[in-house]
């Protein structure tokens, strides 16, 4: 057995430190992806136009608050604007 089930407490916990790692890190790429894209033209007002996150699973819903918290906390933006984005 490489690591234990979803049927322990154990499992779960791993299960939701790698779905959040695997959320996070994609997201993380988008970001930089958009800005690379952007060049000169960056502005977080046409990030919502240009990137789309499809959540059709219950594990990608964690890239909700883990796109506000990465605009808030290394974008520098506010709670306001953050959500603005993710909401769009």
């Amino acid at each position: 057995m490489l690591y234990p089930g979803d049927g322990t407490l154990e499992g779960k916990i791993l299960r939701l430190k790698q779905q959040y790692t695997l959320c996070s890190a994609s997201i993380q790429d988008i970001i930089a992806r958009f800005k690379e894209w952007s060049g000169s033209k960056f502005s977080w007002d046409n990030f919502p136009s240009k990137v789309a996150i499809q959540m059709n699973d219950t594990h990608p819903t964690l890239c909700v608050p883990e796109l506000i918290r990465l605009l808030i906390d290394e974008e520098g933006l506010s709670w306001d604007e953050a959500w603005k984005i993710t909401q769009a």
